[in-house]
């Protein structure tokens, strides 16, 4: 289960758990998601990247793929605030590839969102206020929304 995503509806923030073997699969079904429930991607997100998460299956060239999926979506958004997006990634082999996915992202491009890239959710007060952080630490208000996983490929004898 790669990714899963919470909601605080009182605060309207997003997180992500990004867990285990991820690939690019699991993104572009999460924009699919929210295609479909485009209020959903109206709210902050913080992106919570486990340490042991596996990013060894993911390609640098799906990043491209992966750019131009969340841009058009967020280009339909027509979003008229600036959104926050924290990535906390503790995990040091996936770092390089959260850092390129971060690549010239600020919130005067077409996805209107503010991004930062810190080793602990405590540094992400730049973006999101202690009281904001201490709910997400603490999981307090959050509910599951959904659940992005790719299918495990088949064993072949």
């Amino acid at each position: 289960m790669p990714i899963i995503a919470h909601i605080n509806y009182a605060t309207s923030i997003r997180v992500h758990r990004i867990l285990g073997r991820v690939t690019a699969a699991e993104f572009l079904e999460s924009v699919d998601y929210y295609r479909a429930h485009p209020h959903l991607g109206r709210t902050d997100l913080i992106n919570l990247v486990d340490e042991t998460v596996d990013v060894s299956a993911f390609a640098m060239k799906d990043l491209e793929l992966l750019r131009g999926a969340f841009r058009e979506f967020y280009e339909e958004l027509r979003l008229e605030v600036v959104l926050r997006s924290a990535w906390v990634c503790p995990n040091v082999r996936a770092w390089p590839l959260v850092e390129e996915w971060l690549r010239d992202r600020h919130s005067r491009d077409c996805m209107a969102t503010e991004v930062l890239l810190v080793s602990r959710l405590e540094d992400a007060k730049s973006l999101f206020d202690s009281d904001e952080l201490a709910l997400v630490r603490d999981w307090i208000g959050f509910s599951e929304l959904k659940r992005f996983e790719a299918p495990e490929p088949s064993a072949r004898y």
